[in-house]
């Protein structure tokens, strides 16, 4: 298992790039008639979500070897997330699981 703590310059990064990505389908949306009254507004709000939201994740966790607790199957978990708690579904049933990433 491998716990890394963001430091804020790559949870910056990170964070303007989902917030380029939204902002950037926000403008090709302006070319779609009718529907860019609606699309504009909701990428470009999206965006900003989307960015507080991908900043707020301070840690990145791997692990090759998590057990389900309901149908005992090992995953894989490499993902990043805000507390040092998380929920974490499995590949294999689809439960959720609770881990504690400390």
């Amino acid at each position: 298992m491998a716990l890394t703590e963001l430091n804020s310059g790559v949870r910056l990064k990170k964070a303007v790039m989902k917030f380029a990505m939204f902002f950037a389908v926000a403008l090709v949306s302006v070319f779609i008639p009718v529907a860019h009254f609606v699309l504009v507004p909701l990428f470009l709000l999206l965006s900003v979500v989307f960015f507080f939201l991908e900043f707020k994740k301070k840690y990145h966790f791997v692990s090759e070897n998590v057990p389900c607790i309901h149908c005992k199957k090992e995953f894989k978990v490499d993902d990043f997330f805000s507390e040092l708690s998380a929920r974490v579904f499995c590949i294999h049933c689809g439960s959720q699981n609770s881990i504690d990433l400390k």
